[in-house]
């Protein structure tokens, strides 16, 4: 199966990097890089997110968000 991967600015719809990525055996870990560059210091809330597929049952674990400083 293959999953689209997205790095965005929490609260932006449009990603910053995507990559279509796919799945390793199952437990088995997977590194993915997205990547981004920010033009000015601060704080970011990055989200990753996997786009849904059509036979999920669990959306809760598509996305997590982290604060970069």
């Amino acid at each position: 199966k293959t999953y689209e991967m997205q790095l965005a600015l929490e609260g932006q719809s449009e990603p910053f990097d995507r990559q279509t990525v796919t799945a390793g055996k199952t437990g088995e870990n997977q590194r993915v890089i997205l990547a981004w560059r920010p033009t000015r210091g601060g704080n970011y809330a990055l989200t990753v997110r996997i786009v849904p597929r059509d036979d999920e049952a669990n959306l809760d674990n598509n996305q997590r968000t982290i604060t970069l400083n």
